[in-house]
This record gives structure tokens, C-alpha cells and sequence, in this order.
């Protein structure tokens, strides 16, 4: 079963500065803010929750509902976390790419423009009067 399914199922809420969100409400958060409204707040508070809940037990097979919840959380928070900065990276390269393009489009132009500086007065002739009017 997905973490999606799994908080779709059991209904998850997150703690956040501005009360309790849904697990769709993460998508629409950032990752880091000024106002502590962000991915990295809710992550930090689930993290620290899952510290208070207690150290593992090694002896007993009997796993504490609480740390499971809890870790499917912060696992949930940290997938979406990875997805933002994946499209941040994606975005960062687009634009990388945008900027390179522009760029030879500009040298493109400047290569042009020193060809036609580079033809004879004659050519120039030649191709004005190959122009119909």
C-alpha cells in the first residue's frame, strides 16, 4: 500500500502553524518560509513527536501504533519534500536552458550580421536587384 493510500485511509493531519492540514494541503506548502508555514516546520515537528514517542523497543515484537503513524508521516512529508525540489531542479534547468538558447540565438544574429558586413558591394547589388518588387 502507497503512503497515499495509507493517508488517505487513516485520514492524516499534520501540525502546522496555522492549525491542522490535510495531506493535500502539503503540496500547496513550501518548502521553507519566513512565517514557519512551510514543509520543513511540519517535517521538523513530526521528527521531534517521533523522538518523544520513545526509543525502540529491541526485545518485543510489538510495534507502538503511535512511531508507526508517525514515520509513515514524516515519510509522507519527506516524499513530498523530494518531489518540490525535483520540479525546483527541473524549473533551474529550464531556465539554464532558456538562457543558453537566447544566448546563441544572439550570436546566431551577430554571425549574420558580420557575413553580410563581409559581402563585396557587388553582392550586395546582386542581391537587392534578386529582390522582387
Amino acid at each position: 500500500m502507497s503512503l497515499y493510500e495509507i493517508a488517505a485511509r487513516n485520514k492524516f493531519r499534520f501540525a502546522s502553524t496555522k492549525g491542522l492540514i490535510t495531506t493535500e494541503d502539503l503540496f500547496d506548502l513550501p518548502l521553507e518560509s519566513k512565517t514557519a508555514y512551510d514543509l520543513n516546520t511540519v517535517a521538523q515537528t513530526i521528527n521531534k513527536s517521533l523522538k518523544e514517542v520513545g526509543e525502540e523497543n529491541f526485545v518485543s515484537s510489538k510495534t507502538n501504533p503511535k512511531a508507526t503513524e508517525l514515520q509513515q508521516k514524516l515519510d509522507l512529508v519527506k516524499l513530498v519534500i523530494a518531489g518540490k525540489l525535483a520540479e525546483q531542479e527541473i524549473a533551474r534547468q529550464k531556465a539554464a536552458n532558456r538562457a543558453e538558447r537566447e544566448r546563441l540565438q544572439d550570436l546566431l544574429e551577430q554571425k549574420k550580421t558580420q557575413n553580410a558586413m563581409a559581402m563585396t558591394a557587388e553582392e550586395i547589388q546582386a542581391k537587392i536587384a534578386a529582390i522582387p518588387v
